[in-house]
């Protein structure tokens, strides 16, 4: 290689880092509480639709890869979150303000009700109307908290439809003893098999106590986690009706991807023993006097129809609380 062709090969290498220089740069800023102008430490900077991201330093500082036309997004635990277009600034500072929403949400524990925002211990609230739960087509009602609450495990165990679920809250608590949670439905502690028989429709929120300090109240009943539910009530002054209705099914999923009939299994055996097993030769028989080969897994796997309809009156009066659905 001539020296022409080196100083080419330079050239063109410092006009690759000058670009992407250009492209991208270290963007620095600081995050501060409106409410008293103090840093914010732990607070999320993300970029957008991208696995980038950093967080505050004690003092409330951030610096981040960016290049121009990224979205930056500011967020913090009880923080309404903050979102900002990179257009060449080299310092961007953000300013949270509290949101009151999450911080004032009032959740329903043992002693009663508390501000979400005063809670210590480990608990998490499902209100079915801003999750949509009231939407999900279930033939019961533990069935739509699949997949909604962080260490609460919800798992069919038998094939039957409308059978009662596996429930578990962080896991197993006991070797040897029962480890389903306790089922508090306004204020009643009942079977887990009751949930069968409420409707998605009647009920308000979820609130699914986690650790020993949010159960204390219950004892050793609660050793293994609670799921407390308030049903809907009324609004002095206003009656509402609600009309719900679904219709689908529920099926088993089959093990086998594929049944041998008789004579394809008379085949196979003939083929490797060359006789037939006891087994065999009896269903070989009654098939010939049958005239009829049956596959007897899709029989007993058989499609479950669901169909459910809800009618709902909800009033409060001065003297009463009515919800009859």
């Amino acid at each position: 290689m001539n020296l022409k062709t080196k100083l080419t090969c330079i050239v063109m290498l410092l006009l690759c880092i000058s670009m992407y220089a250009q492209e991208s740069y270290l963007l620095k800023g600081k995050v501060v509480d409106k409410a008293d102008n103090q840093p914010i430490p732990g607070a999320n900077v993300q970029v957008v639709k991208t696995s980038k991201g950093t967080t505050t330093d004690f003092d409330g500082n951030y610096q981040i890869s960016v290049t121009k036309g990224d979205v930056l997004q500011f967020s913090y635990v009880g923080y309404a979150s903050q979102t900002v277009i990179i257009d060449a600034q080299k310092t961007i500072n953000i300013t949270l303000v509290e949101d009151a929403s999450a911080l004032d949400e009032v959740v329903v524990i043992g002693y009663g009700t508390q501000k979400k925002s005063n809670l210590t211990g480990a608990m998490s609230t499902l209100s079915v109307e801003k999750k949509g739960l009231d939407k999900i087509a279930v033939s019961r009602l533990d069935d739509a908290l699949v997949g909604q609450v962080a260490g609460l495990n919800v798992a069919a165990t038998e094939g039957e439809a409308g059978s009662d679920p596996t429930i578990r809250i962080r896991g197993v608590g006991s070797l040897n003893g029962d480890s389903a949670p306790l089922i508090v439905i306004d204020g009643l502690v009942v079977d887990s098999d009751f949930l069968g028989n409420l409707d998605m429709n009647e009920v308000q929120t979820f609130d699914i106590l986690k650790d020993a300090a949010s159960t204390s109240i219950y004892g050793s009943r609660g050793a293994n986690g609670v799921i407390q539910i308030t049903t809907k009530q009324g609004k002095e002054g206003k009656t509402s009706f609600s009309y719900n209705s679904f219709f689908g099914f529920k099926e088993a999923r089959q093990s086998d991807d594929y049944y041998f009939t008789v004579a394809e299994t008379v085949a196979a055996e003939r083929a490797a023993t060359g006789t037939l097993s006891n087994r065999t030769a009896y269903k070989q028989l009654l098939t010939q006097t049958t005239g009829i080969d049956r596959d007897w897994q899709d029989v007993i796997f058989d499609v479950e129809l669901l169909q459910r309809i809800h009618l709902m009156l909800v009033e409060e009066t001065k003297t009463q609380n009515l919800a009859l659905p």
